[in-house]
């Protein structure tokens, strides 16, 4: 994989291309347009990379802030000097997201 990633970095020209509008509508990869081995690259413009960067962890996510949230409640349960617990747990999850 180091040895592609190289590869494509020494000769961008080569391997990146932007997408046709025949790409586009027949929803091509560069997995289908590889040949010989040769490696091809589309150029992101419209972020569609970065849409499914965490597909389906939303939950995981959610569960991650539930859990420091309660964490954050059981450890300063009897600490007086502390006005509201869910405010500093939702404060301690939105910096850790």
């Amino acid at each position: 994989m180091i040895k592609q990633v190289e590869q494509v970095r020494s000769d961008p020209n080569t391997f990146i291309r932007t997408k046709s509008w025949n790409d586009y509508l027949l929803g091509s990869t560069p997995a289908n347009l590889v040949s010989g081995g040769k490696i091809i690259m589309f150029k992101d413009f419209f972020g569609e990379f970065s849409k499914t960067f965490s597909m389906g962890m939303d939950f995981d996510y959610m569960m991650l802030d539930v859990l420091i949230l309660t964490a954050i409640e059981a450890a300063l349960k009897n600490s007086t000097g502390i006005a509201s617990r869910i405010m500093l747990g939702v404060l301690v999850a939105y910096v850790i997201d």
